[in-house]
């Protein structure tokens, strides 16, 4: 049953789905994850949204060791046919700090929804913040860091990320 790969094929609201997951794959208990048909999750991915929600489009694909992670609150969605290189992050939420005589761990958090348009690639080692939405048919360079928002079919990469190119022409 722990093969490489491992198929799971059931029927979400009558619609038949199918996940493929590689090793390794921890999905936290209680989390609230909502999968599109054909989803393939790499090995060693950790999916965690015990207090927020994820949404996995339809042919989601994700490489190894990615996160996806919603587990205090928010919304983490991904269109349909999006592509998730090796080592990716994405997460809801971040530590609020404001106050300096407050120890960060005891200040909450900022919760934020992510939402990835449909046809989008993510090179490898991305991080994607809070609180970002990006288009359809964006492409995201390698260890890329997301920290704000952008419209369809550009070019990012760099730290902050930055509009490198377009698809359109």
């Amino acid at each position: 049953m722990f093969g490489i790969v491992r198929k799971f094929i059931g029927l979400f609201g009558g619609v038949p789905i199918r996940v493929s997951v590689g090793r390794c794959l921890q999905i936290n208990r209680g989390s609230s994850i909502v999968f599109g048909k054909n989803v393939k999750l790499g090995n060693q991915n950790i999916v965690t949204a015990r207090g927020g929600r994820i949404i996995l489009g339809n042919s989601f694909n994700s490489n190894d060791r990615v996160i996806l992670n919603a587990d205090i609150g928010g919304t983490l969605s991904f269109g349909d046919n999006c592509l998730v290189g090796p080592g990716c992050i994405f997460r809801t939420t971040n530590h609020k700090f404001d106050d300096p005589d407050e120890l960060i761990r005891n200040q909450g958090h900022e919760i934020l929804d992510i939402k990835i348009g449909n046809d989008v690639w993510f090179g490898s080692n991305v991080v994607v913040l809070p609180g970002v939405s990006l288009g359809n048919g964006c492409v995201v360079g390698a260890g890329a860091v997301i920290t704000k928002s952008f419209n369809d079919f550009v070019i990012l990469a760099g730290v902050p990320a930055r509009i490198v190119g377009s698809r359109k022409t």
